[in-house]
């Protein structure tokens, strides 16, 4: 699984491409480089279906390519494998053309008959893309026309369709991946500027520049380094250290970093650091409630969860108040998100009183709240499972002032594997991680996380959240081609969920920070819809 999701202390960093030919230089010979970069867990699984973390999404979008990807500068959709495309004006027929002369890294041609399997493959539970599921449903068939054409018929009129399935679908080679049944974990095969060499494991990924690559001759001024390291390094702190002695040019900060950690030498001489706003849709992390679990099925008692959360002491602490406090299921800047709809502020009281009338009470006086479900006296304690060690003096703060109200949290570490395996298995009473959108996600997808289609099959929606009001409205908002009344119905779509307290929302972050090496070269430190470290080059 996981899928979009990181941990609430990891930066998202978008993988989004444009041509600015006139920005950068072109004319030298930039690729005689490594650039080492940093992931802070393995991936779970390199297979460019079943993969869906964002570790593994980081190193796919060198090595595996999509028919078209937007614009780091204007957000629009531009080609890559697809050369052209044509929308029917009925906007129920996709026709791709391909790009000609693309070659698969093992020197094989790419063809329509590719793009076709892929399509397939994605929709297929036996290659295990059910991640996938919610962004290419209205996409039905496909048709080889040629070679190089292939057409897509969608079932209904529907916003973003063409969009979300250009941008998800990555296009492999049949010949390698056909047989679902081989994991493929530790391999990847693609069309893109660079190949995979070397997986040692729990250490690094290596990428060597692919010397095929159809953009060679016409995209010069992108990826131009010889080979990009992922250095997989756990520990936010290591990673700092590593950063210093030379041994990274990029990685990711949090904001603590920024403002507390990074504030002598060598920082400001040989590593640079950048505190940047773009218009990229923002993350936002949370504690999730398991909802088959009874503990956590009253929507006051959820509520109560929140209000015992002082993330004000936490941004203040941490955060330097960076940070938004998130007030519901998506961004605070989003145009779905209701400014009606106020963030929940720390209070002992109001969290007492729905406590209360929610019928807990320490009836055997042992400072654990209790009451009666299915006729068992249960006291409320749980296990919150969490996957970077970063996280766990914030969850403290949080443990402590649950206390304080007669409620119990156990804290528990898993490294990344055994995390997504708790998640997919639905085997947890609680999580903590953070939402980030993905390369089709201009603003807000609600269906992949909220609608409870979304439950089943190892489903983003994994605390089993259903309201058939929620269903009805992200249905109807999809075949809503006005954007004012989708927009209604999405702002409702939030509300809803705000009020039923499914999570504990955290924070939003409104700035990106991260470190480079002071040889790493720049036109500028964002574009407006990415950071565009694709650009960057060695001096």
């Amino acid at each position: 699984m996981l899928r979009k999701i990181i941990s609430c202390l990891f930066i998202v960093l978008f993988i989004v491409s444009c041509d600015q030919k006139k920005e950068t230089p072109d004319n030298k010979d930039q690729t005689s480089s490594i650039f080492y970069r940093r992931i802070s867990a393995q991936p779970e699984t390199l297979h460019p279906i079943r993969a869906s973390d964002a570790f593994s999404r980081y190193i796919r979008d060198y090595v595996v390519e999509k028919l078209l990807i937007r614009n780091v500068e204007t957000n629009k959709l531009e080609p890559v494998l697809a050369e052209r495309w044509e929308i029917s004006s009925d906007y129920k027929t996709y026709t791709i053309y391909l790009r000609k002369g693309v070659l698969w890294h093992d020197g094989k041609p790419v063809t329509a008959e590719d793009v076709y399997f892929s399509f397939l493959a994605h929709k297929d539970v036996k290659y295990g893309g059910t991640h996938y599921f919610s962004y290419l449903e209205n996409v039905e068939k496909a048709e080889i026309v040629d070679t190089h054409t292939i057409k897509f018929y969608a079932k209904k009129k529907h916003f973003g369709s063409f969009e979300k399935f250009v941008l998800i679908l990555s296009i492999i080679p049949k010949h390698i991946y056909q047989d679902h049944k081989i994991k493929r974990n530790r391999i990847l095969v693609g069309s893109g500027p660079y190949m995979l060499t070397e997986y040692d494991q729990n250490k690094k990924i290596v990428l060597k520049k692919n010397k095929n690559w159809w953009g060679n001759k016409i995209r010069k001024n992108k990826y131009r380094f010889d080979q990009v390291v992922f250095r997989i390094i756990p520990s936010n702190n290591d990673a700092l250290l590593r950063m210093e002695q030379g041994q990274l040019d990029f990685m990711g900060l949090t904001s603590e970093s920024y403002f507390k950690k990074t504030l002598k030498a060598p920082w400001g001489d040989s590593v640079l650091k950048k505190q940047i706003k773009n218009f990229t849709p923002k993350s936002y992390n949370f504690v999730a409630w398991n909802l088959t679990n009874p503990l956590f099925q009253d929507p006051k008692v959820r509520k109560a969860l929140g209000y015992l959360m002082n993330r004000e002491l936490m941004n203040e602490k941490f955060y330097n108040n960076s940070y938004a406090l998130t007030a519901g299921p998506v961004h605070t800047q989003s145009q779905y998100a209701d400014p009606a709809v106020k963030p929940i502020v720390f209070s002992l009281e109001k969290a007492l009183k729905l406590l209360k009338e929610a019928g807990w009470a320490d009836s055997n006086q042992n400072g654990i709240l209790d009451k009666k479900i299915n006729g068992q006296t249960v006291e409320f304690q749980w296990t919150l499972i969490f996957p970077a060690k970063s996280i766990e003096k914030h969850l403290t703060i949080y443990q402590e002032d649950l206390k304080k109200a007669g409620l119990r949290m156990s804290l528990k570490y898993l490294e990344w594997v055994s995390f997504t395996k708790a998640l997919d298995e639905r085997n947890f009473d609680a999580v903590t991680l953070a939402w980030s959108p993905g390369p089709a996600d201009d603003d807000w997808n609600p269906r992949q996380i909220w609608h409870s289609e979304s439950i089943a099959d190892k489903g983003f929606n994994f605390i089993s959240y259903r309201s058939a009001e929620v269903d009805r409205l992200i249905e109807s908002a999809e075949e809503e081609m006005d954007p004012v009344k989708r927009g209604e119905m999405l702002k409702k779509v939030y509300r809803i969920i705000a009020n039923d307290s499914p999570y504990s929302f955290m924070f939003n972050a409104d700035y990106h920070f991260y470190a480079h090496s002071k040889k790493v070269q720049m036109v500028k430190p964002t574009y407006q819809y990415g950071i565009g470290y694709e650009f960057w080059w060695f001096e």
